[in-house]
């Protein structure tokens, strides 16, 4: 907010409809002083329930880029969350680091130096960390610039906040970026800024609003919408409750546990929470609903969402149901009853009266269709005719139209379309 030389920060978490905003902060200063005393006001606004019933002791963990400020406030203002950083910006950190002038790495050394540090980031084990460290260290195009020798050890006594394999423990749901913050700040710079709060808050009501009624057209490129499910059914085994295994599609002598409940799975995509394709293939077997995925089915899932867009309201849980009987409840129920269930439910009869209409009603509607196009056929050739005889004059005699039709625009695509 360059006009009133105010900082924004922006709370985020995600879901399937994306980032979501639980926090918008709007301070003076960049300051850690004023930052913290910015998150100190936005804990008094928290109750007991706040975070899953953490309070004000905030979520879990944050993610942030590196800055120093930022995570000194929120070290002090939420001291029992875990802070890690965002796998781009170490990245990208590093790899300007390595274009600077004055460590004077040549071009040749800069992508195998930074191959390195990749690999030492999306390392799985940190055993595995351990040795592309000393081998990064051994490497001779390290050796070799003594600046960047030392700014690799200071990066990795690091590690722990921003190395993935200290994170298999950590809910973050499959997020080793905080892309989701990038894309929020891009949205607040397009929109107007007065009122800021306003329109903010409209357009992500929009968004929960559509995905409550299942449009995706802001989720088409999402990870929650996924393809197909290619594992076989019998590859999946109900363990009990709402634990299953799932066989491995590479290896058939192993497993993995999946705990639909809480969205999570024992291999590497899922273990932190994110939606991974032994989730969905088990959603697609058997049914289930899950806010790891999209379309959401399950009418208490799309109210939830409703209410969150729009605050608490009256809205009838019937009216978030689907316009056929719940196949849930269909699958144990003999052909003639489930029959006998989806006709009783109200909108099912609606749609079945309309689709099992008189003979003589559908007779008499196909004929008032073709009676309307004809006629607009017959307009349409009377003004092709028209247009052929005098191109260049556009006071047509338009007496047979209808007032209310604009025939203009039409009258000169014609005119292009016959000279």
């Amino acid at each position: 907010m360059d006009r009133h030389n105010c900082r924004v920060f922006l709370l985020l978490t995600h879901c399937c409809a994306g980032e979501i905003p639980v926090g918008c902060l709007v301070t003076t200063s960049e300051s850690t002083e004023v930052i913290s005393a910015a998150l100190e006001l936005y804990k008094s606004l928290l109750d007991d329930k706040s975070f899953y019933g953490r309070g004000r002791e905030g979520p879990q963990v944050f993610m942030t880029d590196e800055s120093s400020v930022e995570r000194s406030a929120l070290a002090s203002a939420f001291p029992n969350s875990t802070l890690i950083l965002c796998a781009f910006h170490v990245l990208q950190a590093f790899w300007r680091f390595l274009f600077e002038a004055k460590n004077r790495v040549a071009r040749d050394h800069r992508k195998g130096i930074f191959g390195r540090v990749k690999l030492m980031l999306f390392a799985n084990e940190e055993a595995e960390l351990v040795r592309l460290y000393q081998e990064s260290l051994a490497d001779p195009d390290v050796q070799r610039y003594p600046s960047v020798k030392n700014h690799l050890c200071e990066v990795y006594d690091k590690r722990h906040d921003w190395a993935l394999c200290f994170r298999h423990q950590l809910p973050v749901r499959g997020n080793a970026t905080n892309n989701y913050c990038e894309a929020a700040m891009g949205i607040i710079k397009d929109i107007s800024w007065w009122p800021f709060s306003t329109r903010l808050e409209q357009y992500y009501e929009r968004r929960l609003t559509d995905l409550a009624n299942n449009r995706f057209d802001a989720v088409m490129q999402s990870r929650y919408l996924p393809k197909l499910s290619t594992i076989e059914a019998e590859h999946i085994n109900h363990v009990e409750g709402d634990t299953y295994e799932v066989v491995s599609q590479r290896d058939q002598n192993k497993s993995y546990s999946v705990d639909m409940a809480v969205g999570l799975c024992s291999c590497h995509v899922g273990s932190t929470g994110g939606p991974c394709k032994h989730q969905y293939a088990i959603l697609c077997k058997h049914k289930l609903t899950s806010w790891n995925f999209v379309p959401i089915n399950s009418p208490s899932m799309r109210q939830f969402l409703y209410q969150l867009a729009v605050g608490p309201n009256n809205m009838p849980a019937e009216w978030f149901r689907s316009l056929h009987v719940d196949r849930e409840a269909e699958r144990h129920l003999p052909l003639q009853q489930s029959q006998e269930v989806a006709s009783q439910h109200p909108i099912n009869a609606a749609v079945d009266a309309m689709e099992t209409c008189e003979p003589d009603e559908n007779r008499r509607t196909d004929e008032a269709i073709a009676g309307v196009l004809s006629t607009f056929a017959s307009h349409i050739q009377d003004l092709q005719d028209k247009v052929k005889t005098d191109p260049e004059h556009d006071d047509l005699d338009l007496g047979s139209w209808s007032d209310d039709l604009i025939v203009c625009p039409i009258a000169r695509i014609l005119r292009f379309s016959c000279v």
